[in-house]
């Protein structure tokens, strides 16, 4: 069976107002970064006084919530708790002074640690995570050498919990960072000021290659525009039931309204450890997901290929072997081959068969998902096709009960693709 791991390295966010030029530009920064594919907040501000810190915190929590963003706050474990916040970030000091209890009232916690042996501790209080540094030399410890990626390796090493990393990690160095064993990465400077924010998030992100099995049972959601959270809720049945990769695809809504979705779904398919892909919507894909699906009518390839992080998948459609080796020329990291029967979500697609569906899956090395009026009645029949998987609407998203269609929809195609 397929077992699901992190598609990419998490980034949390460090805050440092003093790079901004006054609280506004500030709390404007923290909006863009709130509606990013940034994975946390720590509102650090460490000058400021516990009152101080409050009313900041309550402004930022104000505008994290709206977008989903976890908002961690620093030290301030009383203020935490009166401000009604699920997440706090402390010190080994400070943990060593807060009472167990009051660490409970909290969603998680983190700890910044120094050697292996806070880890272990932190981890024994019930850390959620740990934040490791500082790494390299960086600006904001001047004269303090980095502790280097061995005393990192030790630190992951040490604990079971995730291993953030922090301190002078430009985006160069983040491969070294993350193959020394760490979830993600932490930064401040560069989310206070880079003046292209989402390009530098870009540019700190690194995605694993796409797997054969990551398509396995390719769940493609149908195109009704719902509230965002209950939309997220059906991906999630669909991925407790099964299915190996989710593609977003909604035709004809707002841009802003489409990235509000995306990026409520990424999320639960991160949680999961299942790619996310999104239909057609390059600008959407980069911003959330892990990969964007071209039809022959949409963006290029290879112009989506320049400008997307490490790692990020790429599909396309082939109805015929030409199509389909210019794909994987292009740099396509898979093709989506139909429509194989007829289906009630393109009534006017055009048909192959399964000779020509053959056919184009031997003509190229990149695996081919099939797709079109799939169904559990008719899947066992493309048993022997060379494809590695199903692409489907209906028969998971049209179904009343989303986890069990999509349950017995996996059990077929574990049986039928190989």
């Amino acid at each position: 069976m397929h077992t699901p791991t992190d598609r990419r390295n998490r980034l949390i966010c460090v805050s440092d107002r003093s790079l901004c030029p006054d609280e506004a530009s500030f709390l404007s920064r923290i909006r863009d970064i709130a509606r990013s594919r940034t994975d946390a907040i720590i509102l650090r501000e460490r000058d400021l006084s516990p009152e101080e810190y409050k009313n900041l915190a309550a402004k930022v929590m104000a505008i994290c919530s709206p977008y989903g963003m976890p908002c961690i706050l620093h030290k301030h474990v009383s203020v935490a708790r009166d401000l009604g916040a699920e997440y706090v970030h402390l010190s080994i000091p400070s943990l060593k002074q807060t009472p167990q209890d009051m660490l409970q009232e909290f969603t998680a916690f983190g700890v910044s640690c120094h050697s292996a042996e806070e880890a272990r501790y932190a981890a024994s209080r019930g850390a959620s995570y740990i934040l490791a540094g500082h790494v390299y030399d960086t600006s904001c410890k001047l004269g303090t050498p980095g502790r280097g990626l061995e005393y990192l390796k030790d630190m992951c090493s040490s604990v079971d919990i995730p291993v953030f990393a922090i301190g002078g990690i430009s985006p160069g160095k983040v491969a070294e960072v993350l193959e020394a064993g760490a979830a993600g990465i932490c930064s401040m400077s560069g989310f206070m000021t880079a003046p292209n924010l989402q390009q530098y998030i870009q540019d700190l992100t690194i995605l694993p290659p796409l797997q054969r099995a990551d398509l396995k049972l390719y769940a493609i959601t149908d195109t009704i525009q719902r509230p965002v959270q209950e939309e997220a809720e059906r991906v999630r049945e669909a991925i407790l039931g099964g299915a190996t990769c989710i593609q977003l695809r909604k035709k004809d809504i707002p841009q802003e309204a489409l990235e509000e979705c995306a990026k409520a779904v990424s999320r639960v398919c991160r949680k999961y450890g299942v790619p996310c892909i999104i239909n057609d919507n390059v600008q959407a894909a980069i911003k959330f997901a892990d990969g964007v699906h071209l039809g022959s009518q949409d963006a290029a390839i290879q112009d989506v290929r320049s400008i997307a992080p490490r790692g990020f998948i790429i599909g396309a459609t082939a109805k015929t072997v030409q199509q389909a080796q210019a794909a994987q020329a292009a740099g396509a990291d898979y093709i989506g081959v139909g429509a194989m029967f007829p289906s009630r979500t393109k009534q006017n697609a055009i048909r192959i068969t399964r000779e020509q569906l053959e056919e184009i899956c031997a003509s190229v090395h990149i695996p081919a998902v099939c797709i079109g009026g799939i169904t559990e009645n008719n899947m066992p029949s493309l048993k022997g096709c060379r494809a590695a998987g199903a692409a489907v609407v209906s028969a998971v998203f049209g179904a009343e009960d989303i986890q069990a269609a999509a349950r017995t929809m996996r059990a077929l195609a574990e049986e039928t693709f190989s």
